[in-house]
C-alpha cells in the first residue's frame, strides 16, 4: 500500500500545512473584550504580558515561537471571553 503523505488531521497539530509549509501563528488579544482572567497568561506564559490591571496582551510582536503553538491554541481556547485570537499564515 502506497503512502498518500502526510495525514492533514495529524499536520495541523504540528503546526504544519500540507506538504511540509510551516505555519506561522500570531497571537492577537481583543483589549475591549479582555477581562483580566489571566488564564493566557498562566498556560502560556512566554506569549502573553500582563499590564497593571490584569489585562492580557501578546508577548512582543505576538509571534509564536516554534514549539510552543501548542499553547497558544489552548491558551485561546481556555480565554473564557475569547479575546485570544490566533491567526495563521502559511509559509
Amino acid at each position: 500500500m502506497e503512502h498518500a503523505g502526510p495525514d492533514p488531521r495529524r499536520a495541523k497539530r504540528r503546526g504544519e500545512v500540507g506538504e511540509g509549509r510551516a505555519v506561522a501563528l500570531r497571537i492577537r488579544v481583543d483589549p475591549g473584550r479582555c477581562e483580566g482572567h489571566g488564564r493566557c497568561k498562566a498556560l502560556a506564559p512566554e506569549l502573553f504580558a500582563l499590564d497593571e490591571f490584569g489585562s492580557a496582551s501578546a508577548a512582543g510582536d505576538g509571534a509564536v515561537p516554534p514549539g510552543l503553538e501548542a499553547g497558544a491554541r489552548l491558551a485561546g481556547a481556555n480565554c473564557p471571553e475569547r479575546a485570544v485570537e490566533i491567526l495563521e499564515d502559511a509559509g
